[in-house]
């Protein structure tokens, strides 16, 4: 799959909001935002305030490097299988000290992602068109 435009998150990007500062840059960088909406499913509910006093929130905003930034700019399946590449190879400074099940929550939210994004849907080794209204 080919690279999506750099300007396309994962969820929609948050608004900025001034009370948030300590995690305001994550309402205008998009390779940081999408990996944590990939990493906290809070955010659905909360938004950005999820990130507050985040662990998650605090590695993703000091070690991210150039190259998770750039696969950041692919498909989310894509990003994954990077993502798990680097797992396999050891847990990177950018993932310390986080749970151990958020690898396997992120493969949820990236199937989810793309399904949006894409409206193509992956059933084991099946890939399919999904026809009709985002849910």
């Amino acid at each position: 799959m080919s690279d999506i435009k750099s300007g396309i998150a994962y969820s929609p990007m948050q608004a900025y909001d001034k009370s948030l500062l300590e995690v305001s840059n994550f309402c205008f960088d998009t390779a940081k935002w999408n990996l944590a909406w990939l990493a906290e499913p809070r955010i659905d509910a909360e938004g950005v305030s999820a990130l507050l006093g985040n662990p998650i929130a605090a590695s993703i905003d000091e070690f991210m490097d150039k190259e998770t930034r750039a696969q950041l700019r692919k498909a989310p399946l894509d990003f994954m299988r990077y993502w798990n590449g680097l797992m396999e190879q050891g847990q990177p400074a950018l993932a310390k000290g986080w749970p151990q099940t958020q690898s396997a929550i992120m493969e949820i939210r990236a199937q989810d992602a793309h399904e949006r994004l894409f409206g193509l849907v992956l059933d084991g080794n099946v890939v399919y068109a999904k026809f009709g209204r985002p849910h």
